[in-house]
């Protein structure tokens, strides 16, 4: 009866000791494909920050001056392409990442190819010199490019990889002082234009009621 409980003992303790080995392995595993993908990755969303950023640097001009046609008209013309980002080949674990994160990460793909379409749209229905659709342009690509900052600070926590040195000047940081910069410029825009509304709803209210005055 002894051997039997010692066997069974012994067996449970060797199983025992197999599962933990295993697990440790499994964690350490896991914490090296997660490190691997963090700086592959974080590498490919800092320089797409950076595409947004010359995006809201785009104004339009050449060296200040606006584009001119044959018949000398002149707007302006994007300098600066749309940023793309591609996630295949490279050679990372996804699974080494929470759900979550890597949704968010392969979203990113999808939110571009939306910002153009809309872009796209958007340049359809305005008007020379497009001001309003570079406008339009530089705003969407700082609020997507703060969205893609985000996803960047998450995953630089998750994968536990160091923040880069700090730097006179970073793309992050003209994109939040662009977008902080040109929702204020819409906000007053929008403001201005609903005055102008009010002010000739106010008018054309006046108009008829003076006509209702009149004697017929």
């Amino acid at each position: 009866m002894a051997d039997l409980v010692s066997t069974v003992v012994g067996g449970a303790l060797v199983l025992t000791a197999t599962f933990v080995m295993e697990k440790t392995k499994r964690f350490w595993a896991k914490k090296e494909n997660s490190g691997h993908l963090g700086v592959v990755v974080l590498i490919q969303l800092e320089r797409l920050i950076a595409d947004c950023a010359a995006v809201v640097g785009d104004d339009g001009t050449s060296s200040g001056q606006m584009f001119r046609d044959g018949n000398g008209e002149e707007y302006y013309m994007p300098q600066v392409k749309l940023p793309t980002f591609e996630l295949g080949g490279l050679g990372v674990e996804w699974r080494s990442i929470s759900p979550s994160l890597m949704y968010e990460i392969h979203a990113i793909p999808l939110a571009l190819d939306e910002a153009k379409a809309y872009l796209d749209f958007y340049s359809d229905h305005d008007f020379p010199p497009y001001a309003d659709y570079m406008f339009e342009r530089q705003l969407k690509f700082a609020s997507l490019g703060i969205q893609i900052l985000g996803t960047t600070e998450r995953l630089r926590s998750e994968t536990k990889i160091p923040a880069r040195p700090a730097r006179d000047w970073t793309p992050e940081s003209y994109l939040l002082e662009r977008h902080k910069s040109l929702t204020e410029q819409q906000e007053a825009s929008q403001a201005a234009q609903a005055q102008s509304w009010k002010e000739l709803s106010e008018l054309v209210e006046r108009r008829n009621l003076a006509q209702s005055d009149t004697p017929v």
